[in-house]
C-alpha cells in the first residue's frame, strides 16, 4: 500500500509532465532561413581603389537526343557578339578601366575619365573611340547584372567558409553567395554559366594610354576652337 510520501512524490511527478507537455514545441524546418533576410541592398557596389576580376565558365548543354549523330554534330556558329569569357576593372582616382575578354580570344577596353570613355577594340588596333555620357545616349553596363534577382524570397540563409559569413541566395537553378561585410559577390552558378569574382587593390596608379590621351588632347582643342 502506497505511502504518504510515495503519493507526494507521485503527484509531483505528474504536476512536472503536465507542465512539460504544455510547452510550444519547437520547429523542425531545416527548409527555412537561420536568419531574418538582410534589408536592401542585396548586393553591393566597387568603391574607392579597386582590382576586380569576373571569370565565366560556361556549361555545355546535354545533346537533344541520345543518337549519335546528336552527340558528334557540329553545333551552328553563334549569332550576334561572342560571349564574354573574363571582365576585369581596375580604379584608381577617377581613373577606371574596364576589360572585357571574349570567347574567341578578342577583346575591349573600356576607359573612363570623367563622362568621356574611351574604347579601344582589339580588332582595330590603333584607333580609339570615344563615347560621352553627356553628349550621346552611351550608358555604362550594369555591375551584377546577372544578381537583379536576389530578394527577401529567395534568401536561404547564412553560410561560413574561410573565416568569413555569406548570404546565400536561390531561386529555382540559379544560386548566389553574398559577401555579408562588402555585400559583394563570391560566385554565381546556374544552368548555363559559372561565375566567380574576385577583388584586391591596385599596384599603382592608372595612367590613360597614350592613344587615349592624345585623342583626350584633340578634343581639348576643338572645343577651344584652336586647329589640331
Amino acid at each position: 500500500m502506497p505511502t504518504k510520501f510515495t503519493r507526494s512524490l507521485f503527484f509531483i511527478l505528474s504536476c512536472l509532465i503536465s507542465f512539460c507537455c504544455c510547452l510550444p514545441g519547437r520547429s523542425q524546418d531545416t527548409n527555412s532561413p537561420t536568419t531574418s533576410p538582410p534589408p536592401r541592398p542585396y548586393v553591393g557596389t566597387l568603391k574607392g581603389d579597386f582590382t576586380f576580376v569576373e571569370k565565366l565558365a560556361y556549361k555545355s548543354k546535354p545533346p537533344a537526343s541520345n543518337s549519335a549523330d546528336s552527340q558528334t554534330a557540329t553545333p551552328p556558329p553563334p549569332s550576334g557578339p561572342p560571349d564574354l569569357a573574363e571582365f576585369d576593372s581596375v580604379q584608381t582616382g577617377a581613373l577606371r578601366k574596364d576589360k572585357q575578354v571574349f570567347v574567341d580570344g578578342t577583346s575591349c577596353e573600356i576607359w573612363r575619365s570623367g563622362a568621356l570613355r574611351f574604347i579601344l577594340q582589339s580588332a582595330n588596333p590603333g584607333t580609339v573611340l570615344v563615347a560621352s555620357q553627356m553628349l550621346s545616349y552611351y550608358v555604362d553596363p550594369a555591375e551584377f547584372k546577372e544578381l537583379e534577382w536576389l530578394g527577401a524570397s529567395s534568401f536561404q540563409g547564412e553560410q561560413a567558409l574561410n573565416d568569413k559569413t555569406y548570404y546565400v541566395y536561390k531561386k529555382g537553378t540559379e544560386t548566389a553567395w553574398i559577401d555579408k561585410s562588402t555585400l559583394l559577390p563570391l560566385f554565381f552558378d546556374s544552368e548555363s554559366v559559372h561565375i566567380t569574382y574576385t577583388y584586391g587593390t591596385p599596384d599603382a596608379p592608372l595612367q590613360l594610354p597614350t592613344i587615349c590621351a592624345q585623342k583626350l588632347q584633340q578634343m581639348k582643342r576643338s572645343w577651344s576652337g584652336l586647329p589640331n
